[in-house]
């Protein structure tokens, strides 16, 4: 192959790429508790956000209320989805990641990682007691 041709298409994704940041496409993120609670709230009819959790890389989020299953956010492209927990749903912890079980196939599972192991496990201690079933 031509090294110029190799060059020149280099160039082009590169230049493409470029432009889809100039243009705001792709790279979505949660930026703080704050901002999980007001998109739960948006997303969700009814639902009052008592507190929110975001994943260290900004793309998953978990927002508690106070009565009724929590809400998961994941970023989807550039824009956040949300999700109302079943009232029953299925939760695991591994090292410091959250791992909550939508029961909603499209949507899927929800990992969150947080700072250290022991915040994980009092979070999951929480969900269990909002409808979680742990797992083992």
């Amino acid at each position: 192959m031509n090294p110029w041709v190799l060059l020149g298409s280099l160039a082009g994704v590169l230049g493409l790429a470029a432009f889809a940041r100039l243009l705001g496409l792709g790279g979505g993120r949660i930026a703080d508790a704050a901002e999980a609670c007001r998109l739960a709230e948006t997303h969700v009819s009814g639902f009052v956000a008592l507190r929110g959790i975001v994943a260290t890389d900004g793309q998953t989020a978990l927002v508690l209320t106070t009565a009724g299953p929590p809400v998961v956010l994941k970023i989807h492209g550039a824009q956040p989805a949300a999700r109302k927990l079943p009232e029953q749903f299925r939760v695991n912890t591994l090292n410091n990641k959250i791992i909550i079980e939508t029961g909603d196939r499209p949507f899927g599972a929800v990992t969150l990682a947080l700072a250290d192991a022991t915040a994980a496990r009092d979070i999951v201690d929480i969900l269990v007691s909002s409808g979680g079933a742990a797992c083992v």
